[in-house]
């Protein structure tokens, strides 16, 4: 299975290549060392349908209330 992972070379390079899930180094495009694979935070998104995130959820009524009212109009 392929991911996408970030690697950061000794020159300060960092790249996103999508590569197998075992893969620790990846060579820099910019001098040709070896990059070591990067620790990143996954992003998560919410949808705003679940009042527990209470500004994810006001965020969404407001964007659903508005293509309510122009879809009246």
């Amino acid at each position: 299975m392929r991911i996408l992972r970030d690697f950061k070379c000794g020159c300060g390079c960092i790249t996103e290549r999508f590569v197998d899930a075992d893969t620790a180094y990846f060579p820099c495009y910019k001098c040709g060392a070896n990059a070591e694979k990067m620790i990143s935070v996954a992003t998560i998104r919410l949808d705003g349908t679940d009042p527990d995130f209470p500004t994810a959820y006001g965020r969404w009524a407001t964007i659903r209330e508005k293509r309510h009212r122009q879809r009246k109009s």
